[in-house]
């Protein structure tokens, strides 16, 4: 039977950590002057190689695409333009995006290989698709506009997203195209929360978030849902988990 620990964190610098090889991690950006900087740290903690990135970035994203490089994209400062980086952090490649991508996006990176962009404050109700190579494949537009949401990839290889400060009681799932596979309502309100794939079930488990005051969606729920969306089951968590908790199986 597999476990989830759900701890609240108090502190986060908007940098993006990212598992560059086997043994290394990309650290990118932030607030203040690391911005503008990526360094390497290997599985000890050392320091293997830093250098600048082709923009700023601060709340941006960053995710490791099936080729071994890593995709960093958008942010405060950078709202237009991705980057790709290879695995010891040389610049790859650069480029502009379909639509702005400021706070509050996701990146989720599909079982083809494609990477699926969805949402943030600059354009919320928008997503967009690009392969390993950073260029667009297709654009689209949400069910519901979504900021600070969860995009989660399911065992099916479509891509859950759940709540956001817009859209709060919602969630919609989409498949590899982008296109719209169903759309439904969430048993509580929910932004900044977490969702995890159980490996052993392919259901979700969606934990607190901010409430945006509703007395009827306290930040202490969760609820399990199955891949096609459905309300498996939900309760009550012993503690308050709002903005900034983390969500890890083991």
């Amino acid at each position: 039977m597999k476990r989830f620990i759900v701890t609240l964190v108090t502190t986060w610098l908007a940098l993006t950590p990212i598992w560059a090889s086997a043994n290394n991690n990309l650290v990118a950006g932030g607030s203040g002057t690391s911005n503008v900087t990526w360094e390497i740290r290997n599985n000890a903690g050392g320091l293997v190689s830093s250098g600048n990135l082709f923009a700023a970035r601060l709340n941006h994203c960053g995710v490791r695409l099936s080729t071994g490089n890593i995709f960093l994209g958008g942010g405060t400062g950078s709202l237009t333009t991705w980057e790709i980086r290879n695995s010891s952090g040389a610049h790859v490649s650069n480029g502009t995006f379909a639509a702005s991508r400021d706070n509050g996006f996701t990146c989720t990176v599909l079982s083809n290989g494609n990477i699926f962009i969805a949402g943030g404050q600059a354009t919320l109700n928008g997503w967009e698709i690009r392969n390993s190579s950073g260029a667009l494949v297709s654009t689209g537009t949400l069910n519901a506009s979504r900021k600070d949401h969860t995009a989660t990839l399911l065992s099916t290889g479509n891509v859950l997203l759940v709540g956001g400060s817009v859209s709060t009681f919602s969630w919609e799932i989409r498949d590899s195209g982008g296109a719209h596979v169903s759309n439904g309502t969430l048993w509580a309100s929910r932004y900044g929360h977490r969702a995890r794939v159980q490996s052993d079930t392919g259901n979700v488990l969606i934990t607190g978030g901010a409430t945006g005051g509703n007395p009827n969606s306290p930040a202490n729920t969760w609820e399990l849902r199955s891949s096609t969306g459905a309300l498996i089951s939900n309760g009550t968590l012993q503690d308050q988990r709002e903005l900034g908790h983390s969500l890890t199986q083991y």
